[in-house]
């Protein structure tokens, strides 16, 4: 990794997520990306117990820091926006976040369009999907919203399951059982 792009990831730091959702503490994008790299690493060793691909793994750790690298410029849009512009403009938030990618740090945005849609992204949104859960239950206040929130959050979970399963049929990602084993654990311990 270049300077350039590691000066510009550290920015995660003063990136604040959850703008809209009041929690008992703020959260900054560096701070989940972090949580979302333990998370993804455990999710993959856990997927693939033998001696695995290193490049597989190597990408599960990379994308895992640097999934949200555009926020450094949009900050963390809240995930009603992003529906909303999907439904009014659908792939406009795709297309927002390689201009800023290609525009300030360019050999990252090559790097991640070779990690797009592979099992490693499969595996970092998962683990995402995981740590918003546990930050939420731990972090949030018993607001009127709450279970709304958190029928979404378990929602996107399940659509994670699902691309998971769907886009690698060998070994333990097709047994979903499995699969939500893991994520009830790493709820119940994080």
């Amino acid at each position: 990794m270049k300077l350039e792009e590691a000066a510009y990831l550290v920015k995660q730091t003063d990136v604040k997520r959850w703008g809209i959702v009041h929690t008992a503490r703020e959260q900054s994008v560096a701070e989940h990306s972090f949580r979302v790299w333990v998370l993804a690493l455990s999710l993959y060793d856990y997927l693939v117990p033998v001696p695995h691909n290193s490049n597989d793994r190597e990408a599960v750790s990379y994308w895992a820091l640097t999934h949200d690298a555009d926020e450094i410029w949009t900050g963390d849009l809240p995930s009603t926006v992003k529906k909303d512009i999907e439904q009014i403009a659908p792939g406009a938030l795709k297309k927002l976040k390689d201009k800023v990618l290609i525009e300030h740090i360019p050999e990252h945005a090559a790097r991640a369009r070779g990690i797009e849609g592979s099992f490693p992204a499969a595996i970092v949104k998962l683990a995402e999907c995981v740590e918003a859960y546990g930050y939420y239950i731990r972090y949030s206040y018993n607001t009127p919203d709450r279970s709304v929130i958190l029928n979404f959050l378990t929602e996107n979970t399940e659509k994670a399951v699902a691309s998971l399963k769907s886009g690698w049929g060998a070994n333990h990602f097709n047994d979903e059982e499995y699969i939500w084993k893991w994520i009830n654990e790493a709820k119940a311990r994080i």
